[in-house]
């Protein structure tokens, strides 16, 4: 088993067969830090990762405006919490279909909370929404 040191660094010990977006998140998180990760003390390891993290996420976050057109959508959908916290998407079809006319972003949050549904969408405190 490879330990943490290699992994966040991106040395392997050959291909990575697997290239999925766990293993692009750790490398990219791995190349922020690579010259401190082998000065670090165990001590600094957690302060290193998060502002790698921070960075991965303003990176994300920079991709959020690139992608989507609505300036208000774009703004509901930027993460602001560490790339771990939630399930992280790594679809490419996923921001870009905000800027389709048939979907809308509808912001749920505790003032805006879903009520019920119904037969033909879903029902929030203030709207009701057609699905199909």
């Amino acid at each position: 088993m490879m330990n943490f040191t290699r992994m966040v660094s991106g040395h392997t010990d050959g291909d990575d067969m697997v290239d999925d977006g766990w293993t692009r998140v750790m490398r990219k998180v791995g190349s922020f830090f690579k010259k401190e990760i082998h000065t670090a003390s165990p001590e600094e390891m957690p302060d290193l990762l998060e502002v790698a993290d921070f960075h991965h996420m303003e990176d994300l976050r920079r991709r959020v405006d690139q992608l989507v057109h609505d300036i208000g959508t774009a703004k509901m959908l930027k993460l602001y919490y560490g790339s771990l916290c939630k399930r992280p998407c790594f679809s490419d079809d996923y921001l870009p279909a905000f800027n389709l006319p048939n979907v809308s972003l509808v912001d749920v949050s505790a003032h805006n909370a879903i009520t019920t549904i119904s037969d033909r969408g879903i029902v929030t405190a203030s709207a009701e929404y057609d699905l199909d």
